[in-house]
């Protein structure tokens, strides 16, 4: 008696409850063969299939019952995968950034190029602000700070006057800026002084002034209701006092002179020198052509004439006084510088 197909094999073990379906699941979330092409798949459905053995067989089917691991893809099948849709999204997206900042990086070399001129003018030009800028800075600090304040005066040059007393004249511009300080002003407050011909300031930072006196020389003394006055050259009287000053003339002059006869004498005293000068005892004259003086302490005088030739004429009566100078009274014309003679009197 034939027994029906099958009837002959082991019975099988029940399969796991959902066993299948998780094998299922996983195989569908498995990777996708690669597909072959048609001659591949041609090949392998005209290849004859043979029966397997019953045990081949049952060891299939117990491989399917049992849940199978995903296996990872290799790199190699990741790169070949397609990219999807998004990654290619970004893809292009970074491409576009990037050309963008290229481009920008080229225009803003390009706009560099050609404004270079621009940007030279205006550095020399922001330069040269800021030069005059601290420049005026400077210019208002120098004026205006405190800091250069006038607080010392020192006082250079002064032989009869008294440094002190100038000093004192000057007190109402202590307190002021060195560049405020005003010469004008500094002239009025020392004006009083009239023995001070001229004056130099230097202003010495940070609060020092330095005031350079230039006094008068006395040249004569003129007699005036038995006060004695004495005068420089300008005829500008220096000093008065109640007795004759030493080691200056007498000036004898005309009444009602305009300055005519005080100038050629003044002209003549100052031409001669030093040690000669000292022997004038007196000196007169009525007109500029007529000057003559005596001298100290003997009975020798000078005749001189004139202003004219006054350095020749010092020249020559300074030869003459070394020559007669001891030979008691007489008189010495020089008002000729070519016929100098000495008479003896």
């Amino acid at each position: 008696m034939k027994r029906p197909e099958g009837f002959d094999r082991a019975p099988q073990p029940p399969a796991r409850r959902g066993a299948g379906a998780s094998a299922e699941r996983k195989r569908r979330a498995a990777p996708a063969p690669e597909r072959h092409s048609e001659a591949t798949a041609h090949s392998q459905t005209a290849r004859p299939t043979t029966a397997r053995p019953e045990s081949t067989q049952r060891e299939t089917e117990r491989r399917e019952s049992v849940p199978t691991e995903r296996v990872a893809p290799s790199r190699a099948a990741a790169a070949d995968r397609p990219k999807s849709r998004a990654s290619r999204r970004r893809t292009a997206r970074a491409e576009i950034r990037a050309a963008a900042r290229a481009r920008r990086r080229e225009e803003k070399a390009e706009v560099r190029r050609f404004t270079a001129a621009t940007r030279r003018r205006r550095t020399v030009a922001l330069s040269a602000l800021g030069v005059v800028a601290a420049a005026v800075g400077l210019v208002a600090f120098a004026v205006f700070s405190p800091l250069l304040a006038l607080r010392e005066v020192v006082v250079a040059g002064t032989e009869r006057l008294d440094p002190d007393a100038i000093v004192s004249a000057l007190e109402p511009e202590i307190g002021t800026p060195l560049a405020l300080l005003d010469e004008s002003r500094i002239a009025d407050n020392l004006s009083e002084f009239t023995l001070i011909r001229s004056f130099v300031i230097e202003l010495i930072p940070p609060n020092t002034m330095r005031v350079e006196i230039d006094e008068r020389e006395p040249i004569g003394v003129v007699v005036s209701d038995s006060v004695f006055q004495l005068v420089d050259p300008a005829g500008i009287v220096i000093e008065e006092t109640l007795e004759r000053p030493d080691g200056v003339p007498i000036l004898d002059l005309p009444r009602g002179d305009d300055g005519t006869v005080r100038t050629a004498v003044s002209e003549v005293l100052l031409a001669l020198p030093a040690d000669v000068l000292a022997r004038v005892d007196r000196i007169t004259a009525t007109t500029r052509d007529d000057v003559s003086f005596t001298l100290r302490d003997s009975e020798q005088s000078v005749v001189w004439g004139s202003a004219e030739s006054s350095d020749r004429k010092a020249v020559i009566l300074a030869a003459l006084l070394t020559q007669w100078g001891d030979s008691g009274a007489g008189e010495y014309d020089v008002s000729a510088t070519g016929s100098a003679v000495f008479r003896e009197g």
